[in-house]
């Protein structure tokens, strides 16, 4: 990467951040090495990456800008504003249809959305493609910013009877954006050799740094386009267009184990749906099956998955009972031993 390359990216992540931001570079090889730090400048993102190129390691930049100047990665709890809402096209196969992905995550949030010629900055990564969405300058935690607007139910028609809610940005965000990643995956599943990464929710995010090799295909990661501006709005309806019920508090569980937002960020829309937003009869035992079989194929324990069951059945309608949820684990415990 020359200092004009690296000056070109951080221009465009400038462009979304306040000036007191502090860009982050992140590398990590194939062996799990990782390396971070802070930078300063266009100078020593030239001087970083080109260490990295030369050292086998994958490179990257933080999306959103951060609060720490230390340590190899910050936690969600040190970015300070919700910058890039990421979409990370992967190949699944020989001959992946990169551009009819593309257009077809531009057109379903263009749709859902109800924006109009939606900007984003489109990397090759080397081996898919990313598209980094602008958006606003949304302050998070600790400055004290809040959504107070009507959550909207998943076919996007309001729920006039309910209370405006307020929610800290800083929980908000990645909770809507695994939703519209998994939504985005599901509606995209019918185009050739690709995916869409739903592992890309975390605010404090790496993205693919361009002008860098990728180290699994020894190409070259570049710039296709970049188009200035945020997307005025996005954040709001990405936001208050995801499900009502997504932003109901989690059981002790969900909080207490640190591998939940993976689980719900993995697992079977139809599965993440009934923990999140429960089911209707006729419809859900099966609904609570699927979220089983997704957890389980992701790892969960068994325990866990019964409490998280528990939960999604107190959403359903009418309640699913407990002892139902509990009887299906349990002949799943006994199949398994």
């Amino acid at each position: 990467m020359t200092f004009i390359e690296a000056k070109k990216v951080l221009d465009i992540l400038y462009a979304q951040w306040p000036n007191s931001a502090i860009p982050r570079f992140f590398a990590r090889n194939k062996e799990g090495r990782c390396h971070g730090t802070a930078i300063l400048g266009a100078e020593d993102l030239a001087v970083e990456s080109a260490w990295a190129d030369r050292a086998r390691f994958n490179s990257y930049i933080q999306m959103n800008p951060s609060m720490s100047r230390t340590g190899i990665r910050c936690s969600a709890e040190d970015i300070t504003h919700w910058s890039f809402f990421l979409v990370d096209i992967d190949p699944t196969g020989p001959d992946p249809d990169l551009d009819g992905a593309e257009e077809a995550v531009r057109s379903i949030l263009s749709n859902y959305l109800g924006i109009i010629n939606l900007h984003a900055t489109v990397i090759d990564s080397g081996r898919g493609r990313q598209l980094w969405f602008p958006l606003e300058k949304l302050p998070l935690y600790g400055h004290h910013k809040v959504w107070s607007e009507p959550h909207l139910t998943r076919n996007l028609e309001p729920i006039a009877d309910l209370e405006p809610k307020t929610l800290q940005t800083i929980k908000a965000a990645p909770r809507a954006m695994a939703y519209w990643h998994g939504l985005l995956r599901d509606r995209t599943a019918h185009l050739r050799d690709v995916t869409i990464d739903t592992s890309v929710s975390d605010l404090a995010r790496v993205m693919r740094l361009p002008y860098t090799i990728n180290q699994k295909t020894g190409r070259m990661a570049t710039i296709l386009s970049s188009q200035p501006g945020p997307n005025v709005g996005m954040a709001h309806k990405l936001i208050s267009y995801a499900p009502y019920k997504l932003w109901a508090d989690r059981p002790e569980v969900m909080i207490s184990n640190g591998k939940w937002p993976e689980y719900l960020s993995s697992m079977t829309r139809g599965g993440r749906i009934f923990l999140t937003e429960g089911s209707t009869e006729p419809g859900r035992h099966h609904a609570a099956s699927a979220a089983m079989l997704s957890l389980l194929d992701l790892g969960c324990p068994i325990d866990e998955i019964k409490a998280a069951l528990r939960f999604g059945g107190s959403l359903c309608d009418p309640i699913l009972p407990a002892s139902d949820t509990d009887a299906m684990c349990e002949r799943r415990r006994n199949a398994v031993e």
